[in-house]
């Protein structure tokens, strides 16, 4: 077996000692030192790197200090590695730990995303949207030349894109909507408070991207046998599944999509290697959509 290296022993070991430190367990000298083959030096060498985080109590045990029991804990570590779309990269809990700690030891992890736009330039309006959503407030702002009232349930990063996820008010019908917030204008609160529905907010959760349409149409689309790798690794459309491997090493996957504005840029990115096959009339509209652009 190929022995670790030093770098990947100690995130190894501080990955380990935080997951325990997270579930509420209480480390002391000995314990480390057994738990992990490490001198009473490097123990206390350990200590000092996590010092910002834990504390020693009377005894002589190290535990999570307060703050971070309160602010933080796995389930807090698998949304922010969902939010940054490293959640599927690592198998469990410790190598997703090993990895953030990486950037501490100059281990083996490297992570590329996506590119995100600078959120400071619309700073102070995600400060007052987090205050409205959490007092559960109307509010209203200017958006596409006009003027909107909207219940705001999330403030949402899709692709490196933040939206507001909320349902607009408009005479008696009501639409769950995302706003782009670089395009919202003249935001304020109403002073009404609004009852946040359940099924709303876990619709905006279960919802792959920012298309909140009732509606969903079925795609079915064919994938060459050079791409199909791809598909059969990586969620790579919405809703998408695998419905048959075909022979040649292709593949046909479904996807369901509120409208073509949600499907075509993604069909565009993998042309040629992607193809609609129904409905056949999105596929003529593609086509049709392309020519005229040539």
């Amino acid at each position: 077996m190929e022995k670790k290296g030093k770098n990947e022993v100690l995130a190894d070991r501080y990955a380990d000692a935080l997951m325990r430190f997270y579930r509420g367990e209480k480390l002391n000298c000995a314990t480390w030192m057994d738990l992990y083959s490490v001198t009473e030096r490097t123990f206390y060498r350990d200590i000092n790197r996590l010092g910002p985080i834990i504390e020693k109590d009377d005894a002589g045990y190290y535990e999570l200090s307060p703050q971070f029991k309160d602010k933080l804990n796995l389930s807090d570590l698998r949304q922010f590695a969902k939010f940054v779309g490293v959640e599927p990269l690592f198998p469990n809990d410790k190598r997703f730990l090993l990895a953030l700690l990486d950037t501490l030891t100059s281990g083996s992890y490297l992570v590329k995303g996506h590119h995100y736009e600078d959120s400071s330039q619309f700073d102070s309006k995600m400060k007052k949207l987090d205050d409205i959503i959490k007092k559960s407030l109307c509010c209203q702002f200017r958006y596409n030349a006009k003027q909107r009232l909207v219940h705001p349930y999330k403030l949402i990063n899709s692709k490196g894109i933040w939206y507001l996820a909320g349902v607009e008010q408009s005479g008696k019908d009501t639409v769950l909507k995302a706003y782009n917030m670089n395009k919202l204008d003249q935001l304020f609160d109403t002073g009404e408070r609004f009852d946040a529905q359940p099924e709303i907010i876990q619709k905006i959760v279960d919802e792959d991207g920012i298309w909140f349409s009732e509606e969903k149409t079925e795609v079915i689309l064919k994938v060459a046998p050079e791409a199909a790798y791809y598909f059969s690794r990586r969620q790579l459309f919405p809703h998408q599944a695998i419905v048959k491997e075909l022979e040649d090493g292709g593949l046909l996957f479904s996807s369901k999509v509120s409208s073509q504005k949600q499907l075509f840029p993604l069909v565009q990115y993998w042309m040629p290697h992607v193809r609609i096959i129904s409905p056949t009339d999105w596929h003529d509209r593609l086509v049709s959509n392309i020519r005229n652009y040539f």
